[in-house]
């Protein structure tokens, strides 16, 4: 992957989805929302501060598409207080995905911006 800040903006894709996140296998799953998307990693809405290298477990549900939800794994790198929001902007690094998932995440986001383009989705 190229780690460029412009091939990083290119492939980012602002969006809300629902997301099942556990730290814990002994806990239940949080739900919450994505607000950023891209190839490498996730940026969620949590309701605690999760420490920097923490590992999670996430389950992404992709609005529209009839696959059942990506099952993601991947290591918290930063978690800051949005006290406008009262909750948390975490973004995850993705561990290394299956093929399948890859493809089907890029899919999405290639699909979504092209719509947005054609101002078919906002």
């Amino acid at each position: 992957m190229n780690g460029s800040p412009d091939h990083r903006a290119t492939n980012r894709l602002g969006e809300a989805l629902l997301i099942s996140y556990w730290v814990h296998d002994d806990a239940p799953p949080e739900i919450t929302e994505t607000y950023d998307i891209a190839p490498g990693g996730i940026a969620l809405l949590t309701h605690v501060q999760l420490a920097q290298g923490t590992q999670v477990r996430m389950q992404l549900e992709l609005r529209g598409d009839a696959h059942p939800p990506l099952q993601i794994s991947g290591t918290v790198r930063w978690s800051q207080n949005d006290p406008s929001i009262a909750r948390f902007r975490t973004g995850i690094e993705f561990d290394q995905l299956d093929p399948e998932s890859s493809s089907l995440l890029t899919r999405y986001i290639d699909i979504i911006k092209q719509l947005r383009d054609l101002g078919i989705y906002t």
